[in-house]
Protein backbone atom coordinates (compact mmCIF):
# COMPACT_ATOMS: atom_id res chain seq x y z
CA UNK A 1 0.00 0.00 0.00
CA UNK A 2 1.24 3.67 -0.98
CA UNK A 3 3.87 4.73 1.90
CA UNK A 4 2.32 2.37 4.52
CA UNK A 5 5.42 1.87 6.29
CA UNK A 6 6.27 5.71 5.88
CA UNK A 7 3.01 6.55 7.33
CA UNK A 8 3.13 4.41 10.49
CA UNK A 9 6.69 5.71 11.11
CA UNK A 10 5.00 9.08 10.58
CA UNK A 11 2.35 8.86 13.22
CA UNK A 12 4.85 7.72 15.54
CA UNK A 13 6.56 10.50 15.29
CA UNK A 14 3.62 12.67 15.96
CA UNK A 15 2.32 10.70 19.18
CA UNK A 16 5.61 10.79 20.47
CA UNK A 17 6.77 14.57 19.48
CA UNK A 18 3.66 16.81 19.40
CA UNK A 19 6.05 20.30 18.91
CA UNK A 20 6.64 18.88 15.90
CA UNK A 21 3.24 18.07 14.36
CA UNK A 22 2.81 21.80 16.19
CA UNK A 23 5.43 22.96 13.85
CA UNK A 24 4.43 21.29 10.86
CA UNK A 25 1.14 23.45 10.15
CA UNK A 26 1.55 26.34 12.13
CA UNK A 27 4.63 28.54 12.72
CA UNK A 28 4.02 30.91 15.04
CA UNK A 29 7.82 32.38 15.91
CA UNK A 30 7.80 35.57 13.86
CA UNK A 31 4.41 36.16 11.41
CA UNK A 32 2.09 33.65 12.49
CA UNK A 33 1.36 31.27 8.89
CA UNK A 34 -0.77 28.08 8.60
CA UNK A 35 -0.36 25.08 5.94
CA UNK A 36 -4.09 24.34 5.55
CA UNK A 37 -4.32 20.49 5.99
CA UNK A 38 -5.07 18.56 3.67
CA UNK A 39 -3.56 21.07 0.79
CA UNK A 40 -0.03 21.75 1.26
CA UNK A 41 0.40 19.30 4.02
CA UNK A 42 -0.56 15.86 5.37
CA UNK A 43 2.24 15.05 7.59
CA UNK A 44 0.69 15.03 10.85
CA UNK A 45 -1.22 12.48 12.50
CA UNK A 46 -4.93 12.11 14.26
CA UNK A 47 -4.08 15.10 16.87
CA UNK A 48 -4.10 17.58 14.00
CA UNK A 49 -7.41 18.78 15.06
CA UNK A 50 -6.14 19.56 18.89
CA UNK A 51 -3.09 21.28 16.94
CA UNK A 52 -5.67 23.45 15.01
CA UNK A 53 -7.65 24.36 18.66
CA UNK A 54 -4.35 25.73 20.24
CA UNK A 55 -3.03 27.64 17.62
CA UNK A 56 -6.52 29.30 17.02
CA UNK A 57 -6.38 31.78 20.36
CA UNK A 58 -3.09 32.76 18.99
CA UNK A 59 -4.26 33.73 15.52
CA UNK A 60 -4.94 37.66 14.77
CA UNK A 61 -4.76 37.70 11.17
CA UNK A 62 -8.34 37.71 10.19
CA UNK A 63 -7.85 35.23 6.98
CA UNK A 64 -5.72 32.77 8.61
CA UNK A 65 -8.11 32.44 11.66
CA UNK A 66 -11.52 31.93 9.39
CA UNK A 67 -9.06 29.21 7.71
CA UNK A 68 -7.93 27.51 10.73
CA UNK A 69 -11.64 27.74 12.27
CA UNK A 70 -13.21 26.06 8.80
CA UNK A 71 -11.10 24.04 8.63
CA UNK A 72 -11.79 22.68 12.20
CA UNK A 73 -15.47 23.19 11.50
CA UNK A 74 -15.64 20.58 8.63
CA UNK A 75 -12.87 17.62 10.14
CA UNK A 76 -15.01 17.82 13.43
CA UNK A 77 -17.76 16.35 11.10
CA UNK A 78 -15.95 12.61 11.21
CA UNK A 79 -15.82 12.73 15.08
CA UNK A 80 -18.37 14.24 16.47
CA UNK A 81 -21.32 16.58 14.43
CA UNK A 82 -22.24 18.74 17.19
CA UNK A 83 -19.01 20.10 18.03
CA UNK A 84 -18.39 20.51 14.46
CA UNK A 85 -21.46 22.36 13.70
CA UNK A 86 -20.56 24.62 17.16
CA UNK A 87 -17.52 25.51 14.94
CA UNK A 88 -19.14 26.42 11.96
CA UNK A 89 -21.77 28.72 13.87
CA UNK A 90 -18.71 30.56 15.65
CA UNK A 91 -17.14 31.05 12.23
CA UNK A 92 -20.70 32.54 10.86
CA UNK A 93 -20.92 34.66 13.56
CA UNK A 94 -17.04 36.10 13.68
CA UNK A 95 -17.21 36.12 9.28
CA UNK A 96 -20.99 38.60 9.59
CA UNK A 97 -19.30 40.88 12.53
CA UNK A 98 -16.43 41.37 10.09
CA UNK A 99 -18.59 41.44 6.62
CA UNK A 100 -16.52 39.31 4.84
CA UNK A 101 -18.78 38.04 2.76
CA UNK A 102 -16.86 35.54 0.84
CA UNK A 103 -15.85 33.44 4.48
CA UNK A 104 -19.92 33.54 5.49
CA UNK A 105 -20.31 31.85 2.24
CA UNK A 106 -17.13 28.93 2.58
CA UNK A 107 -18.57 28.66 6.14
CA UNK A 108 -22.22 28.00 4.92
CA UNK A 109 -20.25 25.19 2.10
CA UNK A 110 -19.35 23.91 5.67
CA UNK A 111 -22.47 24.11 7.60
CA UNK A 112 -24.05 22.42 4.51
CA UNK A 113 -22.21 19.67 4.13
CA UNK A 114 -22.57 19.14 8.29
CA UNK A 115 -26.43 19.62 7.85
CA UNK A 116 -26.49 16.73 5.38
CA UNK A 117 -24.91 14.47 7.30
CA UNK A 118 -27.09 14.91 10.45
CA UNK A 119 -29.70 14.44 7.32
CA UNK A 120 -31.40 17.52 7.75
CA UNK A 121 -31.55 17.50 3.91
CA UNK A 122 -33.41 20.49 3.21
CA UNK A 123 -31.99 22.96 5.65
CA UNK A 124 -28.82 21.42 3.96
CA UNK A 125 -30.07 22.90 0.70
CA UNK A 126 -31.16 25.84 1.34
CA UNK A 127 -27.56 27.11 2.95
CA UNK A 128 -25.43 25.61 -0.04
CA UNK A 129 -27.95 27.76 -2.44
CA UNK A 130 -27.46 31.06 -0.15
CA UNK A 131 -23.46 30.24 -0.18
CA UNK A 132 -23.52 30.21 -4.34
CA UNK A 133 -23.73 34.21 -4.06
CA UNK A 134 -20.90 34.92 -1.59
CA UNK A 135 -17.79 32.43 -2.73
CA UNK A 136 -15.40 32.26 -5.41
CA UNK A 137 -15.47 30.28 -8.36
CA UNK A 138 -13.09 28.09 -7.65
CA UNK A 139 -15.05 26.99 -4.35
CA UNK A 140 -17.80 26.13 -6.49
CA UNK A 141 -16.97 22.37 -7.45
CA UNK A 142 -16.56 21.38 -3.52
CA UNK A 143 -20.17 22.88 -3.15
CA UNK A 144 -21.56 21.27 -5.83
CA UNK A 145 -20.40 18.42 -4.07
CA UNK A 146 -22.06 18.78 -1.53
CA UNK A 147 -25.38 19.59 -2.85
CA UNK A 148 -25.20 16.53 -5.11
CA UNK A 149 -24.89 14.32 -1.88
CA UNK A 150 -27.84 15.62 -0.36
CA UNK A 151 -29.76 14.73 -3.92
CA UNK A 152 -27.93 11.04 -3.55
CA UNK A 153 -29.48 10.89 0.09
CA UNK A 154 -32.35 11.78 -1.13
CA UNK A 155 -32.36 8.61 -3.65
CA UNK A 156 -32.12 11.28 -7.06
CA UNK A 157 -29.34 9.78 -8.50
CA UNK A 158 -29.45 10.80 -11.41
CA UNK A 159 -29.65 14.93 -10.13
CA UNK A 160 -26.72 13.85 -7.96
CA UNK A 161 -24.95 13.06 -11.39
CA UNK A 162 -25.72 16.03 -12.64
CA UNK A 163 -23.99 17.85 -10.09
CA UNK A 164 -20.70 15.83 -9.97
CA UNK A 165 -20.47 16.27 -13.84
CA UNK A 166 -20.69 20.00 -13.12
CA UNK A 167 -17.84 20.23 -10.71
CA UNK A 168 -16.09 17.84 -13.26
CA UNK A 169 -16.43 20.51 -15.58
CA UNK A 170 -15.06 23.14 -13.35
CA UNK A 171 -12.46 21.03 -12.26
CA UNK A 172 -10.96 20.55 -15.82
CA UNK A 173 -11.66 24.53 -16.51
CA UNK A 174 -9.69 25.08 -13.04
CA UNK A 175 -6.78 22.93 -13.65
CA UNK A 176 -8.00 21.67 -9.88
CA UNK A 177 -6.85 18.13 -9.60
CA UNK A 178 -8.96 17.97 -6.39
CA UNK A 179 -11.94 19.06 -8.00
CA UNK A 180 -11.44 16.43 -10.52
CA UNK A 181 -10.16 13.46 -8.42
CA UNK A 182 -14.07 14.20 -6.32
CA UNK A 183 -15.75 14.44 -9.12
CA UNK A 184 -14.65 10.94 -10.41
CA UNK A 185 -15.12 9.49 -6.72
CA UNK A 186 -18.61 10.68 -6.70
CA UNK A 187 -19.73 9.05 -10.08
CA UNK A 188 -18.11 6.02 -9.08
CA UNK A 189 -20.06 5.82 -6.18
CA UNK A 190 -22.79 6.70 -7.70
CA UNK A 191 -22.77 4.25 -10.40
CA UNK A 192 -21.84 1.48 -7.14
CA UNK A 193 -25.34 2.68 -5.76
CA UNK A 194 -26.64 1.74 -9.31
CA UNK A 195 -25.20 -2.02 -9.70
CA UNK A 196 -22.93 -0.80 -12.29
CA UNK A 197 -19.76 -2.10 -11.19
CA UNK A 198 -17.60 -2.15 -13.73
CA UNK A 199 -18.35 1.36 -14.69
CA UNK A 200 -18.26 1.92 -10.86
CA UNK A 201 -14.33 0.72 -10.57
CA UNK A 202 -13.64 2.38 -13.87
CA UNK A 203 -14.32 6.09 -12.23
CA UNK A 204 -13.25 4.79 -9.27
CA UNK A 205 -9.53 3.65 -10.26
CA UNK A 206 -9.19 6.79 -12.14
CA UNK A 207 -9.87 9.06 -8.93
CA UNK A 208 -7.45 7.28 -6.91
CA UNK A 209 -4.93 7.86 -9.38
CA UNK A 210 -5.04 11.43 -9.40
CA UNK A 211 -5.83 11.66 -6.12
CA UNK A 212 -2.32 9.73 -5.84
CA UNK A 213 -0.57 12.26 -8.61
CA UNK A 214 -1.93 15.03 -5.87
CA UNK A 215 0.16 13.17 -3.28
CA UNK A 216 -2.09 14.71 -0.05
CA UNK A 217 -3.70 12.01 1.60
CA UNK A 218 -7.24 13.03 2.89
CA UNK A 219 -10.89 12.02 3.96
CA UNK A 220 -12.04 12.40 0.38
CA UNK A 221 -8.71 10.08 -0.95
CA UNK A 222 -9.97 7.65 2.04
CA UNK A 223 -13.06 7.83 0.92
CA UNK A 224 -12.84 6.78 -2.62
CA UNK A 225 -10.68 3.99 -1.38
CA UNK A 226 -13.38 2.56 0.49
CA UNK A 227 -16.09 3.17 -3.02
CA UNK A 228 -12.81 1.03 -5.11
CA UNK A 229 -12.97 -1.63 -2.24
CA UNK A 230 -17.65 -1.57 -2.63
CA UNK A 231 -16.88 -1.86 -6.51
CA UNK A 232 -14.31 -4.62 -6.53
CA UNK A 233 -16.46 -6.44 -3.94
CA UNK A 234 -19.53 -6.85 -5.89
CA UNK A 235 -16.97 -7.92 -8.68
CA UNK A 236 -15.95 -10.77 -6.10
CA UNK A 237 -12.03 -9.92 -6.52
CA UNK A 238 -11.90 -10.08 -3.02
CA UNK A 239 -8.36 -9.86 -3.18
CA UNK A 240 -8.55 -6.47 -4.49
CA UNK A 241 -11.32 -4.91 -2.41
CA UNK A 242 -9.73 -5.86 0.78
CA UNK A 243 -6.58 -4.22 0.00
CA UNK A 244 -8.62 -1.23 -0.84
CA UNK A 245 -10.38 -1.76 2.38
CA UNK A 246 -7.28 -2.41 4.34
CA UNK A 247 -5.50 0.85 2.99
CA UNK A 248 -8.63 3.41 3.76
CA UNK A 249 -8.47 1.79 7.41
CA UNK A 250 -4.75 3.07 7.51
CA UNK A 251 -5.72 7.03 5.84
CA UNK A 252 -8.46 6.74 8.24
CA UNK A 253 -7.07 5.86 11.33
CA UNK A 254 -3.90 7.77 10.91
CA UNK A 255 -6.19 11.20 10.71
CA UNK A 256 -9.15 10.59 12.33
CA UNK A 257 -11.79 9.86 9.60
CA UNK A 258 -14.04 7.50 11.47
CA UNK A 259 -16.76 8.35 9.00
CA UNK A 260 -15.14 6.04 7.18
Amino acid sequence: MRKGVLNTFFVSIFIINSTFCYSQIIDINNKITYKKVFVETDNFGASYLETLEKALEKVKNDTIKFSILNDLAYYWHTRNLIKSLNFTKQGLKISKEKNDTLWQGRFQITQGSILLRMEKLDSAFIVLQDAKTKVKEEDLAFLNTQLGYVFERKGQLAKAADYALESLILGEKLNDKKAIALAYSDLSNLFWKQSKFEKGLEYGLKSVDIFEERGINDLDYDFTLYVVGNNYLELKNYEKALKYYEHAIIVGERYGFYII
